[in-house]
């Protein structure tokens, strides 16, 4: 492919290898930023050296250090502020566990060593835990006290993930949700070309942080807004004909002023994921949440026009057919009186079958319909093409 300036979601798309996106990052002096020695850590230090001393000047005469002259353990960090920087990332962690410390890196504007050695001081006071893969660097994660410190300053979400357990990892998923994660973080960094499908100017870092919506999340609220008991069986189960019901009832109140449509998803969150009226799988989905939901509802004005952004990471190969049945879905929100969730999706990948898809479905569609899709490559930290090594993320 020939390089040649890149034209954000066109169909022809090229990308220059040799301007990383994230060249405005700077080297932070981590050490020299908002940290101090500790009286502890000075402390330990002048008794080690006094120790060393000692044995070397009289090696007959080995030391007793009883357990109450002992000195505590000295804190390598010493951490004894908290700064949006900090609260930033516990937010992000939050909705994105088990983030590189290169994406945190991305996040916070800082080179990767600087942002591990950060991620090492929130560690040190408990509030990130960190699991290791053999060959990667550690993934982290915010701690409960990491979220209940973050409540305590004032930010609380409740659209973030599960928090994370230790050993829980599913490797098998592992790729997707680190690639999930890239996009995430490109995007609190004001370096993602997503912003630019949307006439509405995107913020960035903490005041997008609001705004993101991870697949757990939803997947979560649709499992309540859809469950209901079933007396044959025993048991709860998920119906998707009672999720459509709940559509059309907000769309009944927006519509009769009883509520205002920017407020519609706010008040009723099962409804980001999406859901037809059909029961059959060949048509459309039934529950297809998405990757990952930028929300943009309070710039909405009417009940017909959604304004929010639905991202779909993929990294293998997918079938215009596939695609076919979410726009099935959106149009079909659209003509039946429901709540349409998104103004468009936007496809981000590495595989050069998805662009093709993409491009032929917009095409098979025409008109109006043809902008409910986009597409844009899926880069890594240094802007360059994403080599399906999802371990270097």
């Amino acid at each position: 492919m020939t390089n040649k300036p890149a034209t954000p979601y066109s169909d022809e798309q090229s990308y220059d290898d040799e301007a990383p996106v994230m060249d405005f990052f700077e080297e932070e002096s981590y050490e020299d930023e908002e940290v101090e020695i500790s009286a502890p850590t000075q402390t330990a230090k002048r008794a080690t050296i006094g120790a060393v001393r000692t044995t070397e000047n009289d090696a007959r005469q080995p030391m007793k250090t009883t357990a109450s002259q002992r000195e505590p353990a000295a804190t390598k960090y010493g951490r004894k502020v908290f700064t949006d920087k900090d609260r930033l990332g516990l937010w992000f962690l939050l909705k994105f566990p088990l983030a590189t410390s290169k994406q945190l890196g991305i996040v916070w504007k800082i080179k990767r060593n600087s942002a591990h050695k950060r991620l090492l001081a929130l560690r040190e006071l408990g509030l990130v835990g960190s699991e290791e893969v053999i060959g990667m660097t550690q993934l982290w994660f915010t701690t409960k006290k990491g979220k209940d410190l973050l409540a305590f300053y004032g930010t609380e979400d409740e659209r973030i993930s599960r928090l994370y357990k230790l050993g829980s990892l599913n490797l098998g998923k592992l790729a997707h949700r680190l690639a999930t994660t890239q996009v995430a973080a490109q995007l609190v960094a004001g370096a993602s070309a997503i912003a630019k499908t949307t006439e509405i100017a995107l913020p960035t870092g903490l005041d997008l942080m609001p705004l993101l919506i991870p697949e757990q999340y939803m997947n979560s609220t649709y499992g309540t807004m859809a469950s209901r008991f079933d007396e044959t069986s025993g048991r709860t189960v998920v119906d998707a004909q009672q999720a459509w019901r709940t559509q059309e009832r907000v769309a009944q109140e927006v519509e009769s002023g009883r509520l205002p449509v920017s407020q519609a998803l706010a008040q009723n969150p099962g409804l980001w994921t999406l859901t037809t009226d059909y029961a059959s799988r060949s048509y459309a989905n039934q529950n297809h949440p998405f990757d990952l939901v930028v929300d943009l509802e309070a710039h909405r004005q009417t009940l017909d026009a959604p304004v929010s952004i639905g991202i779909e990471i993929e990294l293998t190969p997918k079938d215009p057919v596939d695609l076919l049945r979410i726009v099935h879905t959106m149009v079909r929100q659209r003509e039946r009186g429901s709540v349409p969730v998104v103004r468009r999706v936007i496809y981000v990948s590495h595989v050069e079958r998805i662009f093709k898809a993409v491009k032929e479905l917009r095409d098979r569609l025409g008109g109006h319909a043809r902008y409910l899709l986009g597409a844009t490559r899926l880069n890594d930290a240094e802007g360059e093409r994403y080599t399906g090594e999802a371990w270097r993320f």
